[in-house]
Parts: structure tokens; sequence; C-alpha cells
């Protein structure tokens, strides 16, 4: 499966920045893909994508039975994006 047009901006900037796909999954009950990267999201800009209008809602898991991290989700796409906290 290829990232949706809203997780696919944040995914060639990270590329761009040397931050390296750690896993590729399919099939999460909230979420058709979820793409795990190597290093922390850049979170600015992200955001920045947000403030112009990207269909995209920050998260954070903070429960020690997974691996704590924060990314971005597309409500629109099912798809999520996110990093190591």
């Amino acid at each position: 499966m290829v990232a949706c047009k809203h997780i696919k901006k944040i995914l060639m900037h990270e590329e761009a920045r040397g931050n390296k796909i750690k896993e590729m999954s399919e099939g999460w009950s909230k979420a058709n893909l979820v793409i795990d990267m190597e290093e922390s999201l850049d979170i600015d800009y992200a955001n920045s994508l947000i403030a112009l209008g990207e269909k995209l809602r920050y998260w954070e898991n903070n429960d020690t039975h997974y691996t704590l991290q924060k990314g971005y989700y597309c409500d629109e796409c099912k798809q999520s994006i996110a990093g190591p906290k």
C-alpha cells in the first residue's frame, strides 16, 4: 500500500532529512496503513501542514505496554506516520 497524499508529504520530508522507514504495516482496526520511522518526526514541519489546512491529526502514545511514539493520523485516508518520542 502507498502512503496517502496527506501522509506522503510528511514521509517525503522525513526521508529528505535522512529519517528512514523502520516498519510499515497494514490492516489495523483504525488504520489501513501505519508507517513507523526510525527517528522522531519533525513536528514543526507537520504542524505547519496542518496550519495550511492539511487533514492530519497529531497523536501520542504514552502507554508503556507499547513503543512510546508520537505522530500524525489522516482521518480521511485512515493512515498514520509516527516516530519515537
